[in-house]
């Protein structure tokens, strides 16, 4: 239980918690991580052609969908921003996506 408490001013398309307890959110197809509070605001990745994002279970990777010349694929980067970005998938997984991703163990 507990108070409700409003953290932001604005909707956070498919707001999902990192590993390390910020949480993530997509707004005006940028990813974003802030503190539990709303505080500490940071951009991840300054593209993000979906909402659809999740984290690697260690937090080390962010995955998330992008298209490209119309074609959907599945893209992987470190989640600090850092690196290249490593495309997971080879194809259209448009008709796949349901807006959401998840990593397996």
């Amino acid at each position: 239980g507990g108070e409700r408490v409003k953290i932001s001013s604005s909707s956070l398309e498919n707001a999902c918690l990192t590993p390390d307890g910020k949480i993530a959110y997509v707004k005006s197809n940028k990813l974003y991580a802030m503190n539990i509070d709303g505080t500490g605001v940071t951009e991840l990745l300054p593209s993000v052609e979906s909402g659809a994002v999740a984290f690697s279970p260690d937090g080390a990777f962010v995955i998330y969908e992008k298209a490209k010349n119309g074609v959907s694929d599945l893209w992987a980067l470190a989640s600090n921003g850092s690196g290249e970005k490593i495309r997971v998938t080879n194809g259209n997984i448009g008709q796949l996506v349901t807006g959401k991703v998840a990593w397996g163990r």
